[in-house]
């Protein structure tokens, strides 16, 4: 029954990985960490550490388009205060007041 969970507990990761819901993967890691320390055989623990190192490749794959939309969405916010100046306005602090 065991082997079972570990398995089921394995494809959740997966499908977290995809749907991109890191909240629910760090639990389920947390869950499968009980099962590690449970004194696996060592052929187990080699195809989930195989497993792992693929998962983190998907994962910087994330991070990496998660840094790219950081970066587009600062310049939008930067271009957005800039508009002020161009219709009379102070922007301070993101917020815009008229001169005068």
């Amino acid at each position: 029954m065991e082997f079972e969970e570990l398995l089921d507990l394995e494809r959740k990761i997966d499908e977290c990985i995809e749907k991109e819901d890191f909240e629910l993967l760090n639990k389920l890691l947390d869950e499968r960490e009980k099962f590690i320390n449970s004194k696996l055989p060592k052929e187990v623990l080699k195809l989930i550490y195989e497993k792992d190192q693929i998962r983190k490749k998907k994962i910087k794959k994330i991070i990496d388009k998660l840094k790219v939309q950081a970066k587009d969405l600062k310049a939008g916010e930067k271009a957005l205060k800039g508009y002020g100046n161009i219709f009379g306005l102070e922007n301070e602090g993101g917020r815009f007041k008229g001169k005068g």
